[in-house]
């Protein structure tokens, strides 16, 4: 199981660019530090998240910075981050 679980956290925090450190706070915007960095062949990384409650969709692709998205609905919509 730790296995699986340093494969996820390479994955989702290594080749996607977030870095949740000090900057786990209210704007999901500041998770974002640098450009995504796949291997060779993988288009893009797509996973949801719980944080603080609320579930957000974070999308990552090869060069470029990573989309946070809020998943529930505010006022009226989604609210891209």
């Amino acid at each position: 199981m730790t296995n699986f679980g340093a494969t996820l956290a390479a994955v989702m925090l290594g080749m996607t660019g977030l870095d949740f450190g000090d900057s786990l706070a209210a704007d999901p915007s500041a998770w974002a530090t640098r450009v995504g960095s796949l291997p060779a062949g993988w288009e893009r990384v797509t996973f949801g998240a719980w944080m603080g409650g609320r579930r957000y969709s974070v999308e990552s692709r090869h060069d470029k910075m990573p989309t946070v998205t809020l998943m529930e609905a505010d006022a009226g919509g989604k609210d891209e981050l």
